[in-house]
């Protein structure tokens, strides 16, 4: 028989479940089983978790959503070993968790259950850097007696890292199985009951790593169906306080030494109603003004409470109309200024009516000059086409006067080179001339210039 069984609620995490499994089978400590129910999950799930083949792996699966409270208890039913270990199906163990935890149980036989501190990762495995997130300080928690451990979930709620615990069996037999009718704080529920029968230790080591998910579908993540359930939820367990367990013990857990003069055990509900009654929390009020008239049913305790504290019927009835645990008043101011607002909502509903119906003139009047201005365009359009076809039988005119006109030119450059050509021959033709007129000029000079000569010679010369 294993001295351990892991119990695994599993639901839709097929993400993260295979990481889980392994982290448990990775454990230094290996006397253990390891008992799995899927509560209904719709992803791949079960086909994951099939695929170790680990004999310790024992596996049921519901075939509809029964509840994490229902898987778990399922699992604790069914599990053989001494100790007990919680691990949800998208956290992870760390791979000393169990070993040290056992040695801790065995030398302190005296401590029902053992926690630990937890490393915040998120959807990707990686750690939440972020110091100031809420789940990176809740679990680091000082040891406390099971009695300061009972006032500390009365006025601040839950603390403790639940797949962090290492728990007997045995107090499991003892105290109960988890509550199934609560889905947001079965484990709160558990740690009263289970402090109001033993003392519990915290490892001040992170042995788990607890993971977070973006979309607020942790169990405790905050979604409108969880905030309108914790109500109800928080009511409900705060009855836990009324067992005798936890009035036995009213005394060491909640007075101090100078309150121990007034105090009657026969009215330990009377005083929880009234610290109740003093917490800024809807369901604290309501748990306490309902405790307050399950007392005042009853003679003996209401004329007790009179005499030691001075508190009467109508001051039960001053109480009950100072706290609005249904949210009636608020309700009806809600519906008065709704109906303020639908008021106002119609009158500017008018208003704008008017506006409208102005400015639906004005657009059927701007209508009008626009269809106007629109026959002016296709007017004017038409004058511009006309146009346009004009230009185009000027421009075709013109090109055609230019290609004339080019002709033209051309034949006349031909005209320019004939003439050109005609004055190089007429040039040609006057050098020619003037070279014969030249040449004839100086042979007529020598001819004249020889008969000259002659007729000088003919006559004589006369003398003086």
């Amino acid at each position: 028989m294993p001295r351990i069984s892991i119990v695994i609620p599993s639901y839709n995490h097929d993400r993260f479940i295979d990481r889980a499994i392994q982290s448990a089978l990775n454990q230094t400590y290996q006397d253990m089983e390891i008992l799995i129910t899927d509560d209904g999950s719709n992803d791949r799930s079960i086909s994951i978790i099939k695929e170790f083949s680990d004999p310790r792996i024992q596996l049921t699966c519901f075939h509809t959503n029964r509840g994490a409270s229902t898987a778990m208890n399922h699992c604790i039913k069914h599990a053989s070993g001494e100790f007990i270990a919680v691990l949800n199906s998208d956290d992870e163990f760390l791979p000393d968790k169990l070993a040290q935890q056992v040695s801790f149980l065995d030398e302190h036989p005296d401590i029902g259950a053992v926690f630990s501190y937890a490393t915040i990762i998120d959807e990707n495995n990686h750690e939440v850097e972020d110091e100031g997130h809420f789940y990176k300080r809740v679990f680091v928690q000082e040891n406390r007696t099971r009695f300061a451990w009972l006032k500390r979930f009365f006025f601040q709620g839950n603390c403790l890292c639940h797949p962090s615990v290492l728990i007997r069996k045995e107090c499991y037999d003892n105290v109960g199985l988890y509550d199934e009718r609560l889905a947001h704080v079965p484990d709160l529920d558990f740690w009263i009951r289970l402090c109001a029968m033993y003392d519990i230790h915290i490892i001040p080591e992170n042995l788990v790593r607890f993971r977070i998910h973006r979309d607020e579908t942790n169990a405790s993540g905050y979604r409108p169906e969880v905030i309108k359930r914790s109500g109800v939820e928080i009511a409900q367990i705060l009855k836990n306080y009324l067992s005798s367990q936890i009035t036995n013990h009213f005394r060491e857990i909640f007075l101090t030494s100078d309150e121990n003069d007034i105090f009657d055990t026969e009215l330990v509900p009377y005083y929880i109603a009234r610290l109740a009654l003093q917490q800024d929390h809807v369901a604290y009020q309501y748990f306490g003004i309902d405790t307050l008239y399950r007392v005042f049913s009853l003679p003996e305790i209401v004329q007790k409470i009179a005499e030691k504290h001075q508190m009467h019927f109508a001051d039960l009835l001053q109480i009950t109309g100072q706290h609005d645990v249904l949210s009636t008043y608020k309700i009806e101011q809600l519906r008065h200024q709704f109906h303020d607002t639908q008021n106002r909502l119609e009158h500017k509903a008018a208003h704008l009516n008017n506006i409208v119906s102005e400015r639906d003139q004005t657009i059927s009047h701007l209508t009008t000059r626009l269809a106007e201005r629109d026959q002016v365009v296709v007017s004017t359009t038409a004058s511009v086409t006309e146009r346009d076809q004009t230009i185009s039988h000027l421009t075709t005119r013109l090109a055609e006067r230019d290609h004339t006109v080019d002709d033209m030119i051309v034949h006349l450059n031909r005209q320019d080179q004939i003439i050109a050509e005609l004055q190089t021959k007429a040039a040609e033709q006057h050098n020619t001339i003037e070279n014969l007129r030249n040449s004839r000029s100086a042979r007529f000079a020598r001819k004249v210039r020889f008969y000259l000569n002659r007729v000088k010679a003919l006559i004589p010369l006369r003398r003086p």
